[in-house]
């Protein structure tokens, strides 16, 4: 089972790094018919001009599976997954994967809470991470959640900014749908 599908089933504990050679095709195949899917759109991701393809199911986890290309290249360069299922609790990933290379606010919004990215080079891994607004009832209150991870081949730091939009604010750049 590859890394993508063991982060598609919800084992994100076991990450360890995008699989090389990944292509969207197989990306398509392994989603399979449940999810609808859209062309490729243009997109920018740390200055560059790259291409992403999402593939969207209603009520099922990951809602979405956002794919980036370098151009029109076939491979893979950077995954994304959005409301992921995970077997890591969010206050347990330091304890699981070690402190992260970089953790800051998060670049993605998530309108029910506030952010913080954990950043693991090593790992191949960008997980975002949402908490409840303290002090406000007027929002919910939930349990910490993984609301985001970016996920993509291991990296230093200049490769996860200048390659995989590291400092892209608020994250890297795709048209809503």
């Amino acid at each position: 089972m590859s890394s993508l599908e063991q982060a598609l089933a919800g084992r994100l504990s076991e990450w360890d790094g995008l699989d090389p050679g990944l292509t969207e095709e197989s990306l398509g195949a392994l989603l399979g018919r449940s999810y609808d899917t859209w062309p490729r759109q243009p997109a920018r991701l740390a200055g560059q001009f790259v291409t992403n393809r999402e593939w969207r199911r209603e009520g099922e986890r990951p809602q979405v599976v956002r794919a980036w290309f370098e151009g029109e290249a076939p491979e893979v360069l950077m995954v994304d997954l959005e409301e992921p299922p995970a077997d890591l609790d969010p206050d347990e990933i330091p304890a699981r994967w070690g402190p992260p290379d970089r953790e800051e606010p998060g670049r993605r919004y998530v309108p029910d809470g506030w952010t913080t990215e954990l950043v693991y080079l090593g790992r191949g891994a960008a997980l975002t991470v949402v908490r409840p607004f303290e002090n406000d009832p007027s929002f919910p209150q939930f349990e910490p959640r993984i609301a985001v991870a970016q996920l993509f081949g291991p990296t230093d730091l200049q490769g996860f900014i200048v390659r995989y939009g590291g400092n892209d604010r608020p994250g890297p750049s795709h048209p809503l749908p």
